[in-house]
């Protein structure tokens, strides 16, 4: 099957006695209508730009999904949480398999610079080791939730970023 979006072809779902797949690619939608999807604390973001969804690519048997994989960029990320909430641009790399989620996130541009690596499971919560350089002042504005996690490393505007458990 052929999906598409807006008339151009945006993805296929293939079908046989084993399982099946889907592929999807190109396919954008406002962060703002993606936040109510998100689990917990983080669907009370926020959260606004575009999502820009390179590639999903999907399988299973006829049960459940076996594997999920997914590569898109957030431009011009922001929050309405914060005064001057612009985050800037990123790029987030996620797959998902039956015990949970591993993602990778690193910053393309704006006033905060954070790469790092996290999961999420019903087991584990979710977990986030990273690090975040900010030279605009933004991180002491961020709500009391993030901000604890952040850790000053010694060197100006540069903090480490860890989430061992958080209950979403």
């Amino acid at each position: 099957f052929l999906i598409t979006s807006s008339g151009q072809p945006a993805g296929e779902v293939l079908a046989g006695l084993g399982g099946w797949q889907a592929n999807l690619r190109g396919l954008s939608m406002d962060a703002k209508e993606a936040t109510p999807l998100l689990p917990g604390l983080l669907s009370k973001g926020d959260w606004r730009g575009l999502l820009n969804i390179q590639q999903v690519a999907a399988n299973g048997n006829w049960r459940s999904a076996q594997v999920s994989q997914l590569e898109m960029a957030w431009l011009n990320a922001a929050t309405g949480l914060m005064p001057k909430g612009e985050l800037g641009s990123f790029v987030i790399k996620g797959q998902s398999e039956s015990q949970g989620l591993s993602f990778s996130i690193s910053s393309q541009d704006g006033p905060l610079q954070i790469t790092g690596l996290g999961s999420f499971s019903a087991q584990q919560g979710f977990r986030f080791n990273g690090e975040l350089t900010d030279n605009t002042g933004l991180a002491a504005q961020f709500p009391g939730f993030l901000g604890a996690y952040l850790q000053p490393t010694g060197q100006p505007g540069r903090y480490t970023l860890r989430i061992s458990q958080l209950d979403l």
